[in-house]
């Protein structure tokens, strides 16, 4: 039996709009989405079957304070 899930960035518009949804609705914190430039992947199990969604936003690219602690 094999288990591999493959981690995969989100393909189209509709894709998007899913994952966004799912987020919606799962995350522990509130999702209200994400502004500017934004990655998404999705994790899917051999299924087919979403497993686990990552998202990353612009804005993490830059923080200032957060960049200096970095390369101290």
């Amino acid at each position: 039996m094999q288990n591999d899930i493959a981690v995969r960035p989100v393909l189209d518009r509709a894709e998007r709009d899913r994952w966004d949804e799912t987020m919606r609705k799962h995350h522990y914190l509130e999702f209200r989405g994400m502004v500017g430039e934004a990655v998404r992947h999705v994790a899917v199990a051999p299924d087919g079957e979403w497993v686990a969604l990552l998202g990353w936003k612009a804005g993490a690219w830059r923080l200032r304070a957060r960049d200096r602690w970095l390369d101290a």
